[in-house]
């Protein structure tokens, strides 16, 4: 077994902190990065669609489009565009959250955002 010095052996634990460190924040800068791809930005989108004068042809022009929608009036009214399980998991999401009552209104569109960033972690999950 070696014998190191105190120097060296604080030399090494200040080298293992930093790769900690610099792997925590690559996590974290990576986490931010997929949050905002995968969720923010696709809320944000629906909220505009939503409760904005955003149409749909707007959105195409981002880069996007409606997969799906959720209307109540007299009756739910689920309507799929593209035939895909995440999108299926974020209409019935919707649906959860008027039968809850969580359903809100574009008066505060902040509460719409976060019925959307819930709807997207759960597709997502």
């Amino acid at each position: 077994m070696k014998n190191y010095s105190i120097k060296q052996m604080e030399t090494k634990k200040l080298i293992i902190i930093i790769v900690v460190l610099v792997m925590s924040l690559l996590f974290v800068s990576f986490g931010i990065c997929w949050f905002y791809d995968n969720i923010h930005y696709p809320a944000y989108l629906s909220t505009k669609a939503s409760c904005g004068n955003w149409t749909e042809e707007y959105i195409n022009e981002l880069g996007y489009m409606t997969a799906g929608s959720f209307n109540v009036n007299e009756e739910i009214y689920i309507e799929i565009l593209i035939n895909d399980s995440e999108v299926i998991k974020h209409e019935l999401c919707h649906q959860q959250q008027y039968e809850q009552g969580r359903l809100f209104s574009c008066k505060i569109p902040l509460l719409i955002y976060i019925n959307e960033i819930e709807c997207y972690i759960k597709q997502k999950l």
